[in-house]
């Protein structure tokens, strides 16, 4: 119920004695599946919807690893109010549950918005060649220039990253939302796109860059210096908060403050 992994462990390693001592019950009959199903009282009240979505996934860690230890006719035991430890844990956790998926919502909702208009700004200047074309072949006049090359890779480079991205957030706003998804996908499905999102903003401001050099190629190089000067400082601004959201999210194997970094 304090959630002491140490406590744990102990139990877990004593041996055959074990089987025992998990079958003892409370004065309700709650065993320590049903104590592992209660939420601790720094979840009940005041919770951050930011940090809701890594909290419900330890606490579905803590109770999935102490169910490990039980024989599974004791993990479906019934207290005396009739309810099962399974049943009891969705009780209590749905204050939590509710916040954490208005976070990764609201969080996917707002991404998606911008990868869609990223994808939509760099197809378009796939088609708007800076320079003009040849009238004969209809290929770029500027198709040499180190300026136009770095143009080509990066609006190609910027495109399939917004479009990944788009697809990794649609993949996380359609999910169930089950308990299980909060384990094994959700979270790092958000990581990866918002790694992607970000990446595919990197890139779009490369091409923007890009293009001033090639309108400013006849003197006044001053002008495309001082634009990618002030585009390389915006992202860094600007992308701070993104960046620490990535790292704020938890790959499901290695939780970040998760009780379980070992299998034991």
């Amino acid at each position: 119920m304090y959630r002491q992994l140490n406590i744990f462990n102990i139990i877990y390693d004593i041996g055959s004695f074990k089987d025992l001592l998990v079958q003892k019950t409370d004065k309700k009959r709650n065993n320590i599946l049903h104590l592992a199903a209660k939420i601790p009282g720094k979840y009940r009240h005041h919770t951050e919807s930011g940090k809701a979505a890594v909290q419900l996934k330890e606490e579905l860690l803590w109770f999935k690893k102490v169910k490990e230890i039980l024989h599974p006719w004791d993990a479906e035991a019934k207290n005396k109010k009739g309810k099962t430890a399974r049943a009891l844990f969705i009780e209590q956790h749905q204050v939590l549950r509710d916040k954490a998926e208005k976070w990764i919502k609201e969080m996917v909702s707002a991404c998606l918005m911008g990868a869609k208009i990223i994808a939509t700004v760099v197809f378009a200047a796939a088609f708007t060649v800076p320079g003009g074309t040849k009238e004969e072949t209809g290929s770029p006049n500027l198709v040499r220039r180190a300026s136009f090359i770095l143009f080509g890779i990066s609006d190609a480079i910027a495109l399939l990253l917004s479009c990944f991205s788009v697809l990794k957030f649609l993949s996380v706003i359609y999910s169930r939302y089950e308990e299980e998804d909060f384990i094994l996908h959700l979270l790092y499905d958000l990581k990866v796109g918002l790694s992607l999102f970000v990446s595919s903003v990197g890139a779009m401001m490369v091409v923007f860059c890009a293009t001033m050099f090639i309108v400013f190629q006849h003197g006044m190089l001053w002008v495309p210096v001082l634009i990618t000067t002030m585009a390389v400082f915006a992202c860094f601004v600007y992308c701070e908060r993104l960046l620490r959201a990535i790292v704020d999210v938890p790959h499901p194997a290695t939780a970040s403050g998760s009780p379980f970094k070992e299998e034991k």
